[in-house]
């Protein structure tokens, strides 16, 4: 019997960073298991740009919504249907909480409660309509989609959510992205193509005040002179992060570089080469750059935390992310130390292997079938 699934690609359309990476790479898995299952795929859109979609995915039945995001997302929270989507839809899915009303049952997925955690990073509007949102969309769902442990346990604390309507599914890593190059190998390319030459720390995600990037300088700047190079990676997200104030009063103009976006051609080679990868955001929902960090086989520096605990295992050194010196520390210990970069890079790359987008994507489809059969009955 197959199971029709309509499934919002929105985010993977118009967004970078985790959620989008989540919306597109769980597309392509579930894509791939339904050429060896009964699983029929549909993916549905805002006014997005489609030429965004991965290629694999192109052939994939699509619906095309005319309208913007602020009057998509109003629209959706109003209850009203979306339409177009097939009638004869077993489970709609909505990868990053927003989902329509529909005579289907809907399956939403939470990536973080940043909104009630950490309101003030985010702006007042989206704020107000993500607090609006998260109750009316865990009423509608069917079953949520909770990207780790620490997501579960604040949609149960923040939003009163009942334990058992929710599912935990771990993110995973796109193996064909992301590998594990020699260190030497690494950097050459980086030399090559960004001009870091020779050993580097490095930090990558979007540039935003959650990531706490202020603590992350301060603790680099205690370092002696001689250290290796920071390099901040990733594209200008939301907020004022005072990345130029701070850089400007702590004198690190010359040890700082800030290559924007890099594509992701060049993540491997990025990751791999560092001497250390340090994440110390004061909050994720997941925390995808530490996995692929892992995965490629930098050694890592990341906060105590929300999720990131769960992804870095014991292959990580953890650090309370308000806590300069111990970063300091935790810096000076693994530049320090040739042997426990050895083992933190072996250790990661172990720790790596237990997430997989197959995995996730193989969970997904069968929270699907028990949505569906319990509507059916």
């Amino acid at each position: 019997m197959s199971l029709h699934v309509a499934y919002d690609i929105s985010a993977g359309l118009a967004q970078g960073g985790g959620i989008g990476r989540y919306a597109r790479e769980l597309a392509l898995a579930l894509h791939d298991l339904a050429t060896n299952t009964d699983l029929q795929l549909s993916l549905y859109a805002n006014r997005q740009p489609w030429g965004q979609l991965p290629p694999t995915l192109a052939a994939v039945p699509r619906l095309h919504a005319p309208m913007g995001d602020k009057l998509w997302r109003l629209w959706l929270l109003a209850g009203a249907p979306l339409p177009g989507i097939p009638g004869a839809c077993d489970v709609v899915h909505g990868a990053d909480v927003i989902v329509p009303h529909s005579a289907a049952p809907a399956v939403i997925t939470v990536h973080d409660l940043t909104p009630y955690r950490f309101p003030d990073f985010h702006t007042q509007l989206n704020r107000i309509f993500l607090r609006a949102a998260f109750p009316v969309m865990a009423r509608r769902a069917a079953a949520i989609i909770a990207v780790s442990e620490a997501t579960r346990r604040d949609l149960v604390n923040l939003v009163g959510v009942d334990a058992g309507k929710i599912t935990r599914i771990y993110e995973g890593v796109n193996r064909e992205i992301f590998t594990q190059l020699p260190v030497d190998a690494a950097r050459a390319q980086i030399a090559s193509t960004l001009g870091f030459e020779g050993a580097y720390l490095l930090a990558l995600g979007t540039l935003e005040p959650r990531k706490n990037l202020a603590t992350l300088l301060r603790a680099y700047a205690a370092l002696p002179e001689n250290a290796p190079p920071l390099v901040l990676a990733g594209a200008q997200g939301w907020g004022d992060t005072g990345l130029t104030q701070v850089l400007d009063e702590l004198d690190l103009r010359r040890r700082v570089f800030l290559p924007g976006r890099i594509p992701d051609q060049l993540l491997s080679a990025l990751y791999a080469g560092a001497e250390v990868f340090v994440y110390p955001s004061f909050y994720e929902g997941f925390g995808l750059p530490v996995l692929e960090a892992m995965t490629c086989g930098a050694p890592v520096i990341t906060s105590n935390c929300s999720s990131l605990p769960e992804v870095a295992g014991d292959a990580a050194i953890l650090i309370d992310p308000t806590d300069v010196d111990a970063l300091t520390a935790a810096l000076t210990l693994v530049i320090q130390t040739p042997e426990l970069r050895a083992r933190m890079r072996t250790l990661g790359s172990q720790q790596a292997q237990q997430f997989s987008w197959r995995s996730a994507a193989q969970q997904t489809i069968d929270l699907y079938r028990h949505v569906a059969s319990r509507v059916g009955r």
